[in-house]
């Protein structure tokens, strides 16, 4: 008899905004890779805005709370950051995806970088 523990499937978030092309671009290039098409990851599009925790933890990932200003244009922190986006949504630097159970963002619509995330989540299957 043998065990086999299941892995869970990773949770990728889009953060996404329709107008923006790199944005859409990105989203088509997405729903079309093999790792979405054969669900060895889930993709959450949000046209929403991080929560604080979700800022929180995302910034985290990219190195430190300094790293706002990437996420929204002129925030120099995370308070301010949250403060910007609340107040005007399209200071919101979209899209970028994050890997919740990898600990990764890729900031843009750079088809290259996003590969490269979703094939490390291949070969972690």
């Amino acid at each position: 008899m043998s065990f086999r523990f299941h892995k869970s499937i990773p949770i990728l978030s889009l953060f996404h905004r329709a107008n923006v092309q790199s944005s859409a671009n990105a989203l088509k290039f997405l729903r079309e890779h093999p790792v979405i098409q054969k669900q060895m990851a889930t993709l959450e599009v949000s046209t929403s805005p991080p929560t604080r925790a979700q800022f929180d933890t995302i910034t985290k990932y990219m190195g430190g709370g300094y790293n706002a200003s990437k996420l929204v244009e002129g925030a120099h922190g995370l308070d301010d950051a949250v403060s910007i986006v609340s107040k005007d949504e399209s200071k919101l630097n979209v899209p970028f995806l994050v890997d919740w159970d990898g600990g990764r963002v890729v900031l843009g619509g750079d088809k290259d970088r996003l590969d490269g995330l979703l094939e490390e989540i291949r070969k972690n299957a």
